[in-house]
């Protein structure tokens, strides 16, 4: 009996020690980092609800218009540095 009851611990054991490496093995991994938009919108005036996945102010403000709340830029986005133009060059028109 005692043997029994041993052989049952041990296939118990192993069926537990088989069944936790496999829900490891499913553990879920990291994706791609979700991309940062430029525009946050927020539903609740006091800012505690903010949804920033906006590419445009446009896409923002059609998204709450009818819900309430309103848009603003996303703050931990950096702008985008407009290049600077080139000053313009001084030609001589030879005659």
């Amino acid at each position: 009996m005692m043997r029994i009851l041993f052989g049952a611990a041990v296939l118990l054991a192993a069926v537990v020690t088989a069944a936790a490496g496999q829900s490891a093995n499913r553990a879920p991994t990291s994706g791609p980092a979700a991309p940062m938009w430029p525009w946050c919108a927020e539903y609740d005036m006091d800012g505690a609800v903010v949804n920033c996945g906006f590419a445009s102010r446009e896409q923002c403000m059609a998204t709450v218009s009818g819900i309430g709340g309103g848009c603003r830029p996303n703050l931990a986005v950096e702008a985008p540095v407009a290049p600077k133009r080139a000053a313009p060059s001084v030609r001589s028109y030879a005659r």
